[in-house]
């Protein structure tokens, strides 16, 4: 009952709120250390720099950096939230996947500060789709595959950005939307 009371606040925060971000999930990561905890400490530092990565290479290919050429501290002043999906943690094993969200503007910001020139641009390969939000709230878990940025939404609609390969695939959930 509260996993379905947290999820619903979640959903009403993403549906609700300003932010706009870039969502990293499925990062796989095992860390061995001293203790439990400590493993627990260092695999969230390599989760994020892993999901960063993820992020560089599906959304800003053309930008030739890695998360190496950052400080944890950087990366998180991005980080919208972040959702452990899994784990499992013994004496000096942590085991766990993780789903990141980061912030549009942070990343912007932060590759900018960088002295990467960053543009945000709707090109050939992304496409814009608008959902009902009802149905973009019914249908979420299966839509967090597709990686999508949502770009805005309102009481009526969620519009996001998705990548123009995979929009036929949304056919196959039996959720309306409009390719806009």
């Amino acid at each position: 009952m509260i996993r379905l009371l947290y999820l619903v606040v979640c959903i009403c925060f993403e549906i609700y709120s300003d932010v706009s971000y870039y969502e990293i999930s499925d990062i796989e990561v095992k860390q061995v250390d001293i203790n439990g905890y400590k493993a627990k400490q260092k695999a969230l530092d390599t989760s994020i720099k892993k999901a960063f990565d993820s992020l560089l290479s599906t959304e800003f290919p053309q930008i030739n950096t890695t998360s190496a050429n950052f400080t944890v501290n950087n990366l998180q002043s991005s980080i919208y939230d972040y959702a452990i999906d899994f784990e499992k943690i013994s004496d000096t094993v942590y085991v766990g996947r993780f789903t990141y969200r980061f912030k549009r503007d942070g990343v912007v910001q932060l590759l900018r500060n960088a002295g990467h020139n960053v543009q945000i641009a709707i090109t050939s390969d992304r496409v814009r789709v608008a959902f009902p939000r009802s149905d973009y709230v019914a249908n979420i878990k299966e839509l967090r595959k597709f990686h999508m940025h949502i770009q805005e939404f309102d009481e009526m609609r969620v519009v996001c950005i998705i990548d123009a390969k995979l929009v036929n695939s949304l056919d196959k959930l039996s959720i309306r939307y409009l390719r806009l």
